[in-house]
């Protein structure tokens, strides 16, 4: 995968590579809402886990949409700082990076 910024999804033992153009997080750094576009990738339910720096789960969101194109993180609970994404919808794993400022 020769792409700029990518993301990792791993499917079971094999992995794709994602450019930015599949899955965008913004905006990053956000002040209060994260919104995340799939572009079609992900299908029923999905869970996404908000780590701090440190690894600890800072917030918990679950969908149960079938093939959503685009979701809305409310952080306004977050304080500012660096933290990652990890999002499963059964099959595949990603993890995205923010700021929330």
């Amino acid at each position: 995968c020769k792409v700029s910024k990518k993301f990792i999804i791993t499917l079971n033992t094999s992995t794709i590579c994602l450019s930015e153009s599949h899955v965008q997080v913004y905006p990053n750094p956000t002040k209060e809402d994260l919104w995340i576009n799939f572009d079609g990738l992900i299908s029923g339910s999905i869970q996404i886990l908000v780590y701090d720096l440190t690894g600890k789960v800072k917030h918990t969101y679950k969908f149960y949409e079938s093939n959503p194109r685009f979701l809305k993180l409310k952080l306004n609970e977050l304080v500012a700082g660096s933290y990652m994404l990890s999002i499963e919808d059964g099959n595949r794993h990603i993890k995205i990076p923010f700021i929330k400022s």
